[in-house]
């Protein structure tokens, strides 16, 4: 916890301590038609052992419309209130102060867009939002920067993430939609419905089948109560993948 979380004076796009060090982010260049979903790699360009990380990310929104985030099991907290704005917020930490080792190209996490309109859209990080930093095994502050991974047309290569086919419809949506999604294995998988504080909605769980599974929602808490209409965020938690999604919910 950084002093100034406690006392309000510390602005995240101002950096308060020297680097010790680089992290050199590559984010894929991926190519799709107008009306395509893409999954954009964030990966490692080199091994990297970290206790933790935050950045922003900026699009242009006109050209990318943000789908949802999803990757292995450790996702990061990912702010969306802007993402309709092209911004995005990203902050991770390994539970219990303990820290973690990504491979080179390893993807920390893929973006997941609908291309809008023809031609190049670059993905970039957001200094002026965030300042972006990692924390290594000493927890020595490193400064993170990002460039473009070789590729067009096909995913970065590096390890590859199992892609959980998460998807709503209809969305926006006024009574019920439906959520599929795709496991590896079969498993408990967890579902939640929050709104864009973190506040908790809705909580579902179910016993997932191997290959393509279904969770509807009818827009209501679990104390059964209908919700007013706005954006909200559906994560989705199994034993090895997870995800997030925006799910608008319309008025009557």
């Amino acid at each position: 916890i950084k002093l100034g979380d406690v006392n309000w004076s510390w602005n995240p796009a101002t950096a308060k301590t020297d680097t010790e060090g680089e992290v050199d982010l590559l984010i894929g260049k991926i190519e799709g038609k107008v009306g395509e979903t893409i999954r954009v790699p964030v990966s490692m360009r080199d091994m990297q052992t970290l206790a933790g990380y935050q950045f922003a990310m900026r699009w242009e929104p006109s050209a990318l419309g943000f789908k949802g985030i999803s990757g292995a099991s450790e996702l990061p907290v990912a702010g969306l209130r802007r993402s309709a704005e092209g911004v995005l917020t990203l902050s991770w930490n390994e539970a219990q102060g303990n820290v973690r080792t990504w491979k080179a190209g390893e993807p920390l996490f893929y973006l997941e867009f609908e291309v809008q309109q023809a031609g190049e859209s670059p993905i970039t990080i957001a200094e002026e939002i965030m300042h972006p930093e990692a924390y290594n095994e000493a927890l020595q502050i490193l400064k993170v920067r990002a460039g473009a991974a070789e590729a067009t047309g096909a995913e970065a290569a590096g390890a590859e993430a199992f892609d959980l086919q998460l998807s709503c419809y209809p969305n926006p949506f006024q009574r019920e939609t439906t959520i599929g999604f795709k496991l590896a294995k079969a498993g408990e998988v967890l579902l939640l419905v929050t709104d864009l504080q973190g506040r908790t909605i809705r909580t579902g769980t179910l016993n997932g089948q191997t290959g393509m599974n279904e969770w509807k929602w009818d827009g209501r808490d679990d104390a059964g109560r209908s919700i007013s209409s706005g954006q909200y965020l559906l994560r989705l938690q199994s034993s090895d993948a997870s995800g997030y999604l925006n799910l608008v919910l319309l008025g009557e």
